[in-house]
């Protein structure tokens, strides 16, 4: 098979692959704005956000099953979907299965852990706030990894060991 590692690929497919990171990246950058804007990235402000809680500043409701329902429908979709293409480009990546397979299962659980997170916190209790910061943390590091090597692959190639 010839043409099978990125940087043997033609410049229209490198410049497709590499105009869709920088806009995944972007994507990426906008859900952290978000998810800073809502809570501060902070544990207690996540369990408010959830669980709902009254200080003097405001009266927040708890998070309604309808609203979890909808948020959880839409990343179940779309994060499976967008980490997926990414697993596709790395498998054109020369680098060792064994990393490849482990950035895609440590991925794939910090999605799990991720999206499963405002329901057990919601319903199941304030120790499961730190899924978040598990499961997103994994996957903003996977995303930052493969990314990154298949940047890499793309402009210099690396040699297989």
């Amino acid at each position: 098979m010839e043409n099978k590692w990125l940087h043997q690929w033609s410049i229209n497919f490198k410049i497709a692959i590499v105009s869709y990171l920088i806009l995944l990246t972007v994507g990426f950058s906008f859900a952290l704005l978000q998810g800073y804007d809502k809570t501060q990235l902070n544990h207690a402000k996540t369990i408010t956000y959830y669980q709902g809680g009254d200080s003097a500043d405001s009266l927040d409701l708890p998070k309604p099953y309808s609203h979890i329902l909808a948020v959880m429908h839409v990343h179940a979709f779309t994060i499976p979907l967008v980490f997926f293409s990414l697993w596709i480009l790395l498998g054109f990546v020369p680098t060792a299965n064994r990393f490849k397979g482990m950035l895609i299962v440590i991925n794939g659980l910090g999605i799990l852990i991720y999206n499963f997170s405002p329901w057990l916190v919601r319903y199941g209790g304030n120790q499961y706030v730190y899924g978040f910061t598990i499961g997103g943390g994994g996957m903003f590091l996977c995303f930052g990894i493969i990314a990154a090597t298949i940047f890499y692959e793309i402009f210099w190639g690396i040699k297989k060991v």
